[in-house]
Formats: structure tokens, C-alpha cells, sequence
């Protein structure tokens, strides 16, 4: 079965670039904390960046759409899911061609946690806050300093970042009767 891949500054990934907090976060989730903390590591280091992180000021241009914003998390997915059973979109498949971008919030927690909430049931794309769209290329930009960007859950490069989707770029097996629009 192909699947798309897509690329950022020249480097390939399969599901998804961050910016903001959750790239905070796996900064932070160091080989030691999680050995110290196991299980609780991703909250206990998810609440302690949530009270300290700032909002970022992005310029996001694509041939679909062109905004600034400022906001705590930008997302760059490539496929349907991005974190375990989280969807990037409900209709988004990993050979449909698209990278698709949203953002969680403006410069507010109160608007990053509701728009967080509103993507856990799948309803985001919607949202206006979240600012949710498709594209095949794309620039983001960061209006105030150099930001690090986590790629596929690693921190890799930083802005300004050069986005482009490969379609149909990577074969793989799957299992008989596999549905890509579910995956």
C-alpha cells in the first residue's frame, strides 16, 4: 500500500510536526525523568511546561491561507492520527495527499485547553480558533525567536520550516483487507 510522506527542511516524517507545548514537553521528557517519574512523566512534566509556556508568535503561509498568530501549540500532520487514538482530522488518511494544520488556541490557556477539548472529540476542524486547514506545501515562521520543532516525538531543526507532502512516496505492508482511510 503507498503512503504519503512528508517532508520538513528536507527531512522526512510520517506523522506529525509541533511546535509550542507539546514540543516543550519532549524536551523536557529526558531518559532520566522518565525513568524517575515512569508512568507519571508525561503529566507531571505536561503540567510543570503548562504553567510556565509562554504563547508563540507564528506566521503560517500556505497557497491556501496566510495568518499570524499567537497561540501555544501548532500541529503539521501527515495522516490520520497523531498521538495514539488522537485524530488529526476525522476524515484525514495517510495516503490522501494533504498535510493538514490547525493550532490549539490563541494567546490564552483558557483557549488552548478548550480548543484542546474540542479536538479530543474530533470537532476542531470546525473550531475557528483552531484555524484548521489542508495544504500540500507550507512556510511557518516565528515572529519572536528561534523555535525548536518536535518531529515524528523528536526534537529535530527549528523555525522557519519548509513543509511539502511527498504523496504515495512510501510503500508498506499491510494486512488483508487494511482500511488507510481509517488509519
Amino acid at each position: 500500500m503507498p503512503m504519503d510522506v512528508g517532508r520538513v527542511n528536507g527531512k522526512a516524517f510520517l506523522n506529525s510536526v509541533t511546535l509550542g507545548l507539546s514540543s516543550e514537553i519532549a524536551q523536557e521528557l529526558t531518559s532520566e525523568v522518565k525513568k524517575k517519574l515512569g508512568i507519571l512523566s508525561w503529566p507531571v512534566i505536561g503540567f510543570k511546561v503548562f504553567m510556565r509556556q509562554r504563547p508563540m508568535r507564528l506566521r503560517v503561509q500556505s497557497p491556501e491561507r496566510s495568518y499570524t498568530v499567537r497561540t501555544h501549540q501548532l500541529v503539521v500532520a501527515n495522516g490520520r492520527y497523531i498521538a495514539g487514538p488522537i485524530a488529526a482530522a476525522p476524515d484525514a488518511a495517510i495516503n490522501d495527499h494533504m498535510l493538514k494544520v490547525f493550532v490549539l488556541g490563541n494567546n490564552d490557556k483558557k483557549s488552548l485547553v478548550l480548543t484542546a477539548l474540542q479536538w479530543l472529540k474530533g470537532k476542531h476542524t470546525d473550531a475557528p480558533e483552531a484555524k484548521y486547514f489542508e495544504t500540500k506545501s507550507l512556510r511557518v515562521e516565528s515572529l519572536k525567536g528561534r523555535l525548536d520543532a518536535d518531529v515524528d516525538g523528536e526534537i529535530w531543526g527549528h523555525t522557519p520550516l519548509e513543509f511539502s507532502i511527498e504523496p504515495n512516496a512510501l510503500r508498506v505492508v499491510v494486512p488483508r483487507g487494511y482500511d488507510a482511510e481509517n488509519v
